[in-house]
């Protein structure tokens, strides 16, 4: 029966209600969900879908303007944006939405569309606490379209939950892109931290600065046994793929990192303000 669901661009109604089938008699807090957006790119051409019984491939009229033209309805895909559900309190995941889209996206159809799925899987009975994406032109657009802001002076992280008045939306943004950008953040400038953050640490000084590492690494070389084992030459070095793998970065900042770093500080291998 499954397999004989249409799966159409848009909402799916069927799999939200097979979900909330699925959820009767559990918990009310494993209801609690995410909603995560992205997207993924596909190759552009316009095939016969056998299931559906219609040519597929063409820009989702969804992620449309209001005043778009009959060239913009007939362009071919480039991208497809994909909602899926995910328990915060329990492990399960579901994908309930896609659309085709173009190169670009317009902040004002994906907010219509975004607030349909949400609505939609409130209805089934599911809380979405947040909406959580990449960090991407179109997802800071939509940031910023619905008011959700960061500056030196103000974070607003949240709207009134378009779904219940009474509860607030919150906006993520992808941990695993916000490490790797911090990664590279490291490695391109020296970060000066706020009077505030060395005192409340108690740190020796106020610049971060990744050559300490870059120093660490060059200690180790030639020597088999190492104190930081994961560090290597790409973790200060990255190419230009290298760059976007999540798991260089996690090692960059980990534990036992900073472990070999304070090891050199006591050891006077380097200076104590690598301890920042």
């Amino acid at each position: 029966r499954i397999q004989s669901s249409p799966f159409a661009p848009g909402i799916q109604h069927d799999v939200l209600g097979w979900l909330k089938k699925k959820m009767e008699g559990r918990a009310e807090h494993e209801r609690l969900c995410s909603l995560l957006v992205d997207e993924m790119q596909i190759k552009s051409c316009m095939e016969y879908d056998k299931g559906l019984h219609q040519m597929a491939g063409f820009v989702s009229p969804e992620t449309l303007p209001s005043d778009a033209g009959s060239r913009d309805e007939t362009a071919l895909a480039t991208h497809a944006l994909v909602f899926m559900l995910r328990g915060l309190t329990s492990s399960w995941k579901q994908t309930v939405a896609y659309l085709y889209t173009g190169n670009s996206l317009k902040k004002e159809p994906y907010w219509e569309f975004t607030k349909q799925v949400i609505e939609a899987a409130e209805s089934a009975g599911f809380r979405i606490q947040c909406v959580i994406s990449d960090m991407g032109p179109s997802n800071t657009a939509l940031w910023n379209h619905v008011g959700v802001q960061s500056s030196r002076t103000e974070v607003i992280p949240s709207i009134t939950h378009p779904a219940s008045p009474d509860r607030n939306l919150y906006f993520v943004a992808d941990p695993p892109h916000l490490l790797k950008n911090l990664w590279n953040c490291v490695l391109r400038h020296k970060i000066t931290l706020s009077k505030e953050t060395v005192s409340k640490y108690n740190l020796p000084s106020d610049v971060v600065d990744h050559t300490y590492i870059r120093q660490l690494i060059g200690f180790q070389q030639g020597h088999e046994l190492r104190v930081a084992h994961k560090l290597k030459n790409c973790h200060v070095y990255p190419t230009q793929y290298e760059k976007l793998r999540v798991n260089l970065a996690a090692q960059f900042f980990s534990r036992s990192t900073a472990s070999a770093l304070e090891l050199c500080v006591r050891h006077e291998l380097l200076p104590t303000d690598a301890l920042t």
